[in-house]
């Protein structure tokens, strides 16, 4: 199939877009089953690969001017951080997209599809709903292929989570696209009742090949890799502050784009190398945001790269996390502090449980959960929808 991909970002370069990785592993994925992938960036500049061809971005000067603009508000304290600044000005932010932005973007979408015909499929990678809104119509309306949208941000995209700073849902139309997949399987029927007629749950997954294990020397004890607190406030305070005020005389660290240079006695390492520090790291921590925990099977990547990788898992409870992983011999789960203190202990002792549940996770990821196994579901479903004329 030929399909025409509408992606947030595919430069790996902006640290900021947190998605950009599973997108590569999923158009990667695409491309190894026998697909023709061509991409067009929403908010980054586009990146050639040998699995894709990339255009322009379409607004790259508007969208870097805004960029520079947003920087230098937050810096300035006028925010707390870019995410509480796109919360308060979402308003006038939407404006100026559908003023300035999304006719460029729509006159571009459609000068591709003129210029190169022969796509079956038009694909939205969680590019906010409220800013393309009417672009999935006039797509089937003018070149009669199937308009498919993916919300790899669910149930945080839902307007009663209001997602990270705001829900792309409110002033979208998700009744455009002839099928939607969505990363969650409990928000389904919310999806459907905001007028989607087809939804489909796929879990995020892993590239076993990009997210493979490296041999190292175990020189922390419990490490977590994050972006963000936001909504894991509580799980973070009792899987790493409390048992590292605990449980001094083990290394708890902590890396990524983190608030606090401490969480209790865990140093906050900042952008470090992800996969050389989780496979350096004897014990690494999934700590799922509330709403993940509440919203059955609602995935995320974190889990899917450190089993990968062949790391010793232990996370915070989830609805629905036994469908991906068999608890406590794949994944080990932790409540609260004093769970995950015991837990710590036993496991930092056992060298051998370590190294079994974390071959077993990675057996789980090779047999189920990479993103070929995910690509191949969406292919058979997006065959049928081009099949039946969407």
């Amino acid at each position: 199939m030929r399909i025409l991909v509408l992606v947030p970002s595919i430069d790996l370069s902006m640290t900021s877009i947190g998605m950009t990785p599973v997108w590569w592993q999923l158009l990667k994925a695409l491309h190894e089953i026998g697909n023709e992938i061509s991409v067009i960036p929403y908010f980054t500049r586009g990146t050639q690969t040998l699995w894709w061809k990339c255009y322009e971005q379409p607004s790259g000067f508007m969208i870097s001017s805004y960029r520079v603009l947003e920087s230098l508000i937050t810096t300035l304290s006028f925010s707390r951080d870019v995410y509480e600044f796109r919360s308060r000005n979402q308003k006038i932010l939407l404006w100026g997209i559908r003023k300035l932005l999304y006719p460029k973007l729509k006159n571009y979408v459609q000068r591709v599809l003129s210029d190169e015909k022969g796509f079956d499929i038009f694909l939205v990678l969680s590019v906010p709903l409220n800013h393309i809104k009417g672009l999935a119509r006039d797509v089937k309306q003018m070149y009669g292929i199937p308009a498919i949208y993916y919300d790899g941000d669910a149930p945080f995209s839902l307007p009663r989570y209001g997602g990270l700073s705001h829900s792309f849902y409110v002033g979208g139309d998700i009744s455009e696209y002839d099928a939607v997949f969505v990363t969650s399987k409990g928000v389904v029927d919310d999806i459907k009742e905001m007028g989607a007629e087809k939804v489909f749950p796929i879990a995020e997954g892993a590239d076993p090949g990009v997210f493979s294990p490296i041999e190292l020397s175990k020189s922390i004890d419990v490490f977590f890799f994050g972006i963000g607190e936001k909504f894991r406030e509580d799980a973070i305070r009792q899987l790493i502050s409390i048992p590292s005020d605990k449980l001094q005389e083990r290394k708890f660290a902590v890396g990524g784009r983190m608030k606090y240079k401490t969480y209790g006695h865990a140093l906050n390492l900042g952008m470090v190398p992800y996969r050389h520090y989780s496979c350096a790291s004897k014990i690494n921590l999934n700590i799922f945001r509330t709403p993940m925990t509440e919203v059955y099977c609602s995935s995320s990547a974190r889990l899917f790269e450190l089993a990968s990788m062949a790391c010793c898992i232990v996370s915070n409870p989830a609805k629905g996390l036994e469908e991906w992983f068999e608890i406590n011999k794949e994944v080990f789960v932790a409540s609260d502090s004093e769970e995950a203190i015991e837990l710590y202990t036993w496991l930092l002792s056992s060298e051998d449980v370590r190294f079994n549940a974390g071959r077993r996770a990675r057996e789980r990821v090779i047999k189920e959960h990479t993103y070929k196994h995910r690509a191949e579901y969406m292919i058979n479903v997006l065959k049928q929808l081009v099949r039946k004329g969407g």
